[in-house]
């Protein structure tokens, strides 16, 4: 009687270590894949916060430099200024001043010849330059060629009243603004800005060290910041001046006089910005170019773009 003989199946030792070794050998390909992949989404994000940043940045810049000098019609030497216009630092009633344009150069600070002293000071960073622009709104809010829609004044706003002979007067509310389309006689009232644009060196808190483009803008009785761009490193500005008188830019500059600001024809805007975490290695040189000048920068593994953008000036003449 013969007795069945049973093989019992499985693998051998050989066989388990190789299929070991290949598993293993997969999951690090795939882990390697991984960790690429999540490296390259990194930096697809950063560069396209990047860019959506940066001509965000712009547009606000140049959409306001496009208008500087614009008083509704109203000649800047007929505009009457109260006594209680708001203060900017040691000049008196700058922020209703009908000035066009305001500039200081990146390495100067404010406080050297009293320009701009309501700025926070101690946060600015002087590696970029300052720009202050003056305008009202690209339309009046009540009078001649508005529609009234039973809006009424704002209880924050600065109105210039500018009636039929380009006279100008501000008006705060409930100080002689119209309450309904009945008070409005032959004058158009603007809301009007005054804003300085400048780089701080932290956003929030001062222990972030984010760089952020932030304004100084009239609000109110006063003039209040308001920071508008995170990761806004470097900002700077030329300017084309017609000296002539011919409709023409005959020289460019980076650094003009309080008379030439009224000669302005084009104002070209420069704009670094960085990422606000790092998307990998990254390596940069140690400065980057920048319009007239270079912006030191650190070796930080962070992602940085430039911007720049020619912006025509519509509203001659006008200075700060």
């Amino acid at each position: 009687m013969r007795r069945a003989r049973f093989r019992c199946g499985g693998y051998t030792l050989v066989e388990l270590l190789v299929v070991t070794g290949l598993s293993a050998l997969l999951m690090v390909a795939m882990l390697q894949a991984y960790l690429s992949g999540k490296s390259v989404l990194r930096w697809q994000s950063a560069s396209a916060r990047l860019d959506v940043d940066g001509l965000r940045a712009l547009e606000i810049l140049t959409r306001d430099i496009r208008m500087s000098g614009f008083f509704g019609g109203a000649e800047a030497a007929r505009i009457v200024v109260p006594d209680d216009a708001p203060d900017c630092g040691d000049r008196r009633r700058w922020a209703l001043a009908p000035a066009q344009l305001g500039h200081i150069r990146a390495g100067r600070h404010p406080a050297a010849d009293n320009h701009f002293g309501c700025l926070p000071l101690a946060a600015l960073d002087d590696r970029s330059d300052i720009m202050a622009i003056k305008r009202v709104a690209g339309g009046p809010s009540w009078g001649p060629g508005s529609e009234w829609h039973g809006r009424r004044p704002e209880a924050t706003q600065w109105y210039l009243g500018v009636d039929e002979y380009a006279r100008g007067r501000f008006l705060w509310v409930g100080d002689g603004v119209p309450q309904s389309p009945g008070d409005v006689d032959r004058v158009s009232y603007w809301a009007f800005r005054a804003r300085i644009y400048y780089i701080r060196r932290y956003s929030v808190h001062p222990g972030e060290r984010i760089p952020t483009l932030c304004v100084e803008r009239l609000m109110g009785r006063g003039l209040r910041s308001e920071c508008l761009v995170d990761g806004v490193e470097g900002m700077r500005f030329e300017f084309a001046l017609d000296a002539d008188g011919d409709g023409l830019a005959d020289t460019l500059t980076d650094a003009p006089a309080e008379a030439d600001l009224a000669n302005i024809t084009h104002v070209m805007v420069y704009l670094l910005l960085r990422s606000l975490e790092s998307p990998g290695a990254v390596q940069g040189p140690a400065e980057i170019r920048l319009g007239p000048g270079a912006v030191p920068v650190t070796d930080d593994g962070l992602l940085r773009r430039s911007f720049s953008a020619t912006v025509p000036v519509m509203n001659r003449p006008g200075g700060v």
